[in-house]
């Protein structure tokens, strides 16, 4: 089985990934706060936008499986670091639609959101603290 992501040390606590089918490339910097540059994403930066990112693809095969378009869609997502040990302690999620969803279909897209598949690989002490704002019709 080939490789899907290769992962190259560049020096100076920097890294490059590389999408082996793609060849689409992104670049890691240790934080500041951890003797790095914070020229890029942090590695923990990624876990939070993975999982931001899958809760956001996650309810649009929801809202496709229920014939509903979801329109536009943004997610924030604020990472809290603990201290020892160094992890990722808690990630608070917003989502907001822009477009007008039935209230009929919000606790589907939520679940499906809240089941992600990155969200649930987390560890459990992991706290997911995450909101849903929706237009007022």
């Amino acid at each position: 089985m080939e490789n899907q992501f290769e992962i190259k040390y560049l020096n100076g606590l920097r890294t490059e990934a590389t999408h082996s089918a793609t060849n689409t490339k992104l670049i890691t910097d240790a934080p500041v706060d951890n003797k790095g540059q914070g020229r890029s994403f942090a590695p923990t930066d990624l876990l939070a936008v993975s999982v931001g990112s899958c809760m956001v693809t996650t309810m649009a095969i929801a809202a496709d499986q229920f014939g509903l378009d979801l329109g536009e869609v943004t997610c924030s997502v604020k990472k809290e670091m603990n201290k020892k040990p160094r992890r990722v302690a808690k990630l608070d999620i917003s989502i907001v639609f822009h477009d007008y969803i039935p209230q009929e279909h919000r606790r589907n897209l939520e679940l499906s959101a809240k089941l992600c598949p990155a969200s649930k690989s987390l560890d459990p002490q992991v706290q997911k603290i995450t909101t849903f704002n929706y237009k007022v019709d």
